[in-house]
């Protein structure tokens, strides 16, 4: 089965009525001046071409409430069993809706024409095989190689999935990154593997007694365009492999970022 699957208008539809009938969360993300944004939400109802959301809340605490504009481009994601659903759509507008006898505040959504099913194991994280060095090398601005006189700096990932990954550095020599901050990553994985290159939106770090600084990043825009999901295709690959590889024999490192 593959890790990613485009789905059929008939099938986009009935997945969309399992998510408004089971109340599923949602999880949308869209770009908010320089940042980026994630919110939560779940569907009130579906009205011809339009999709009617409670209006999102705030994901994390560390980010601004969630601005929307019509025509903004909003990415929403959902799991259903086994699966994440995934696809981007354009704010229509804001109103009130009449639900169960209240006004409430809803965000409208144009019903997407194109839908993602990526299995959930691929946003499991997966430690990095023993016998494998896995080089990060990011950047805030341009991807390396594509500007001079860039700052840049390197870590050694500890695990990955389709969601994000975590890399190890020595905390002398760890960027001063911000919560929320957006960098670009070039990911190095091997022969085997085409290298990756993405922004990441950082996320957390954990400093140890040795002095190992502990970074976890989330990717970020990879569902906005069809280059952006074959590489969410791939890393869900590369998460699988590590996966089968783990069953086999041991890994090193934990933790999630």
């Amino acid at each position: 089965m593959p890790t990613i699957e485009e789905l059929s208008q008939r099938q986009i539809q009935d997945s969309i009525c399992e998510a408004m009938n089971k109340r599923v969360p949602l999880i949308l993300s869209h770009r908010q001046g320089e940042v980026w944004v994630s919110s939560q939400s779940q569907i009130l109802r579906v009205l011809q071409d339009r999709l009617y959301l409670a209006y999102p809340q705030t994901q994390y605490q560390d980010e601004p409430p969630p601005v929307f504009q019509p025509d903004t481009l909003v990415g929403v994601s959902y799991k259903i069993r086994h699966h994440k659903h995934i696809f981007n759509v354009a704010v229509q507008g804001i109103s009130d809706l009449a639900v169960d006898g209240r006004e409430t505040r809803i965000l409208c959504l144009n019903l997407p024409a194109e839908m993602q099913r990526v299995q959930r194991r691929a946003f499991e994280r997966a430690e990095v095989p023993r016998n494998r060095s896995v080089l990060a090398t990011f950047c805030q601005g341009n991807l390396p190689g594509q500007a001079p006189n860039t700052v840049t700096w390197e870590g050694w990932m500890v695990n990955i999935s389709a969601g994000g990954f975590q890399v190890r550095l020595p905390a002398h020599g760890s960027p001063e990154l911000e919560v929320g901050d957006i960098v670009e990553v070039r990911l190095d994985l091997g022969q085997e593997y085409q290298p990756i290159q993405a922004k990441a939106q950082f996320r957390h770090a954990i400093s140890d007694e040795r002095g190992v600084m502990r970074m976890g990043f989330q990717f970020v825009g990879l569902n906005e365009s069809r280059q952006g999901r074959e590489i969410l295709s791939r890393l869900g690959d590369i998460a699988s492999d590590f996966h089968r590889l783990a069953e086999r024999r041991p890994s090193y490192g934990s933790g999630v970022a």
